[in-house]
């Protein structure tokens, strides 16, 4: 009898525990730390496309107006156009100098803006190429600048343009000096500077 009780406490001596080792609490504690870790990555992600998102609401938002800018102006005159073949009753009329000049110039506003928009979309997924070249920024100002006057004296003569340049370039212009005024030379897309240019004028 002793001899069996004696055995049965060896094995209870023996027996093994439920208690995690070091080496897997170790590894709890790695895993854990990497749960926190994507989870605060996954937060910045939502909260980028959230921001994203907002921009391009925004961004439709805005395109929208300014395409109904031309739009309306376009759609008044195309109105005045048909109500005058009503009235006439005939199947030609003589197109009014005003009604063409406002159709041509919303009509290329309408364009240079779904050019803009199709730019800022080429910006946003990074498409967008630029054809750069050396070029004069001085003729580029003025030659803005001249046909943006121009527009201003057929559309509105009470409005002007200002402008100030320097001295040889007034020479220049007046075809007064024979070679060229030094100028401001860049290297950069010249179309792109040229929309700049202009986007400032129409905006001043």
């Amino acid at each position: 009898m002793s001899t069996k009780s004696s055995n049965n406490r060896g094995r209870g001596d023996t027996a093994t525990t439920d208690e995690p080792s070091a080496e897997s609490i170790d590894q709890l504690k790695a895993t854990v730390f990497h749960l926190r870790e994507t989870i605060n990555q996954l937060k910045e992600v939502n909260k980028e496309l959230s921001a994203k998102y907002d921009k391009q609401k925004e961004f439709i938002s805005i395109a929208a107006h300014e395409l109904r800018s031309p739009i309306t102006p376009i759609l008044g005159t195309l109105e005045l156009i048909e109500y005058e073949f009503e009235e006439a009753d005939k199947k030609e009329i003589t197109l009014k100098k005003e009604y063409f000049e406002r159709l041509v110039r919303n009509i290329n506003r309408l364009e240079r803006l779904v050019s803009e928009i199709l730019d800022v979309t080429r910006i946003d997924d990074k498409s967008l190429k630029l054809k750069k070249e050396h070029f004069n920024l001085n003729e580029i100002v003025l030659d803005a600048v001249e046909d943006h006057r121009r527009q201003l004296d057929k559309s509105d003569g009470n409005t002007k343009i200002l402008y100030e340049f320097k001295k040889e370039e007034e020479e220049r212009v007046s075809g007064g000096a024979d070679t060229p005024a030094e100028g401001i030379f860049v290297y950069a897309d010249k179309n792109r500077i040229n929309q700049v240019i202009y986007n400032l004028l129409t905006n001043a």
